[in-house]
């Protein structure tokens, strides 16, 4: 028997490679009717450089993170309930999300890079830890 999603969550670093990523999932969502939702981990000062950051950029990175996440939603056609923006560790809250939120699929999108570090390694540690099934996407294929 094929297993059936319920809940479906992309992972993404809000990176303009993730635009086909996101359709894919999304579509990939469709197909099982499952619920689908946009999660963005931001890196705090702290656990990026070891110590306490100033507070005025992480609240620019927190807005900024939030205004991109509503334009996902609004090109996605994604209910603002389902897009999340949570502070921490990438390759930590994300499964900590997914389990909390009762996630059985969780999608990502392999070796994309940006100042927060590789999306490959944070994708294979995602898929060497959760407790759902995974599924990487490779970068820039429809």
């Amino acid at each position: 028997m094929t297993k059936k999603y319920q809940h479906i969550l992309f992972a993404t670093d809000l990176n303009d490679k993730n635009l086909a990523p996101i359709e894919n999932a999304q579509q990939i969502a469709k197909s099982f009717d499952a619920k689908f939702s946009l999660l963005h981990v931001i890196r705090t000062m702290a656990t990026t450089y070891g110590y306490i950051g100033d507070y005025n950029l992480e609240k620019q990175l927190v807005e900024q993170a939030n205004n991109a996440m509503k334009k996902l939603g609004a090109q996605f056609d994604i209910d603002q309930k389902d897009l999340h923006i949570v502070q921490g560790y990438p390759k930590e809250d994300i499964i900590r999300f997914s389990d909390e939120n009762d996630v059985d699929l969780i999608i990502l999108n392999g070796h994309s890079h940006n100042f927060i570090g590789a999306l490959g390694s944070t994708a294979n540690s995602v898929a060497n830890r959760a407790t759902c099934d995974i599924l990487i996407l490779a970068e820039g294929k429809k």
